[in-house]
């Protein structure tokens, strides 16, 4: 079963359950509700299900759950979650069938033991007997999926239900000894983990060759050096900028300079999330520098925002067609009700009208109804009209600010912020390639030919898949997880992105330092880090984790 599937499911018993919800809140609610089900199914913890919604919903998380589990079992649909739940329910009301599974295996391998749930834990508790031939392999530290109900709790929870004898294998043969006592220093702020001291291949077997380092490293002390603001990590190259554009066209520099360099290394630029990831990748896709991506590099202007912007230029040059009223008629809200536009419409269809005419209709069916939907349309006219004479950066920057639309983004996304932000990123991208354009008509033609924009832009060509394999590769670095490369970059080191979010419970910023952990042992020799320093009137604050990673208390 598919995410749509579930939206299709789901659709109908969020319109009853909240009928006062705009749909545009539906259509954004609907993903982190097939979540939290997700979540509450591999876990079994309602509440950390209901924390993960919007405010709007959490009362109606129970009956939206069962309305969703009546109608996918009526349906006779199922997924993943609920071969789990299913298989675990079977096992523990049919003893025959336990029995038989029980009999089948004498010894049981459980690999990638952390990224366990507590659903799977108790289903191999139940496929076990005595005496317990059980065996499971994993690092607490590289824990990362809680948002699929992955507990790392579960590994010491074994330890205790079975009487396992722990193994500690502590030594890293993949990065250099700074990255080690790095990372081990920022891992050990976290309480809920066994305790251990990882040792670099370098260090165990006395390959580092400067003898001071070497008496600084397996003491274990890493020493932190402060000037003015500036923080320095042994072995790390940390670097500060004033804002994301310096830091963004830094690392595209650096990806150059690694291009230009005839070695056989391989370099990776890890991210904490899809969306800043895409700003990198959209920069060397414009640069024609080749890289690998797993993920699908998207086109600003494909998106919503894009398209709603273009909608509003083609209405102001007198290009659009009602589809493109429609779309940005209420962007921001102007409480232009359906059943007027709908009357309106047609009515346009039957006589043929432009959009201009259709704002003449709508204002005619408010006329006598309500003077202040009249204002709103005269209103829209007026900056219609002076929108067509504006240049097409200053086209963009007024429909963002006079028009609105910035602070509609705001209004609408205030419960997902990283929604919002996607959205703003987006904006900010439309804004950089009108700069390029002096004429609006041929500024909406760029945006309007696909192939054409993506040529200027460099899309088509320099983004390389896993068949045409590059010295660059960009991942986040739940993707990175498990690989490893000679260069790690890691941009946006700073706080609310490392860690994500902003007063987070104690659980999850443990989590958020193990996604960082995992980021910073996938390198081998290079590890450098950046993040936005900011200036003295606006400052910036870098990432708590960065602290941590020096070993010495502020």
């Amino acid at each position: 079963m598919t995410d749509t599937d579930k939206k299709r499911i789901l659709l109908p018993g969020l319109k009853k359950a909240c009928p006062e919800m705009h749909y545009v809140e539906q259509n954004n609610v609907l993903p982190e509700l097939i979540g939290a089900i997700s979540y509450y199914k591999n876990s079994g913890r309602l509440e950390g299900a209901i924390n993960k919604l919007n405010q709007a919903i959490k009362e109606q998380f129970r009956d939206l759950f069962q309305f969703y589990e009546r109608e996918r079992m009526r349906m006779g649909k199922i997924d993943f979650d609920d071969m789990l739940t299913d298989c675990h329910r079977l096992l523990s009301e049919r003893c025959e069938l336990r029995k038989a599974w029980q009999d089948r295996f004498d010894h049981i391998l459980i690999d990638e033991f952390q990224d366990i749930n507590p659903a799977q834990y108790e289903v191999i508790k139940l496929l076990t007997k005595e005496p317990y031939n059980i065996f499971g392999v994993g690092d607490d530290d590289q824990s990362i999926y809680g948002f699929r109900g992955a507990d790392p709790g579960c590994m010491k929870r074994f330890e205790m239900d079975f009487h396992a004898r722990k193994v500690v294998l502590n030594v890293n043969y993949r990065s250099k000894a700074e990255i080690v006592q790095a990372s081990q220093n920022l891992i050990s702020h976290n309480h809920n983990r066994f305790e251990k001291k990882i040792m670099s291949y370098e260090e165990d077997y006395g390959l580092i060759k400067n003898s001071l380092e070497k008496s600084l490293f397996l003491k274990g002390r890493i020493y932190a050096l402060f000037g003015k603001d500036k923080l320095k990590i042994p072995g790390i190259d940390l670097r500060d900028f004033l804002n994301k554009d310096e830091e963004t066209q830094y690392v595209i520099s650096k990806c150059k300079e690694f291009i230009r360099l005839e070695s056989d290394e391989h370099m990776a630029i890890l991210f904490r999330t899809n969306r800043l990831m895409q700003r990198i990748a959209m920069r060397l896709a414009q640069e024609k520098i080749g890289f690998t991506m797993r993920e699908k590099l998207t086109d600003p202007i494909d998106s919503e925002v894009g398209r709603d912007v273009l909608g509003y230029l083609c209405l102001a040059k007198k290009k659009a067609t009602n589809t493109e009223l429609i779309r940005v008629i209420n962007k921001p809200s102007r409480y232009i009700s359906r059943e007027s536009l709908t009357q309106c419409l047609e009515s346009g269809r039957a006589n043929g009208v432009e959009h201009s005419d259709l704002i003449g209709q709508i204002v005619s069916f408010y006329q006598d109804r309500d003077t202040r939907m009249v204002e709103r349309m005269h209103k829209l006219r007026q900056q219609l009209s002076a929108l067509e004479k504006l240049s097409p950066y200053t086209a963009v920057q007024y429909i963002r600010r006079m028009i609105g639309y910035e602070a509609y983004l705001n209004e609408a996304y205030r419960s997902f912020p990283e929604k919002k932000d996607e959205c703003i990123d987006q904006l900010e991208w439309l804004s950089e390639e009108a700069k390029a354009w002096t004429d609006l008509d041929e500024f909406i033609n760029y945006l309007e030919g696909d192939n054409k924009r993506k040529e200027h832009q460099g899309i088509s060509n320099p983004v390389a898949t896993d068949k045409t394999p590059q010295k660059i590769t960009l991942l986040t670095i739940h993707a990175a997880k498990g690989l490893e490369f000679d260069r790690v970059m890691i941009p946006n080191c700073n706080e609310r992105i490392f860690p994500h979010g902003s007063l987070l419970p104690t659980e999850v910023l443990e989590e958020e330092r193990r996604i960082f952990y995992v980021g910073l042992t996938r390198a081998k020799t290079s590890l450098e880090l950046t993040y936005v320093s900011g200036r003295r009137d606006h400052p910036e604050e870098p990432s708590r984790f960065l602290q941590e990673m020096t070993g010495v208390k502020p």
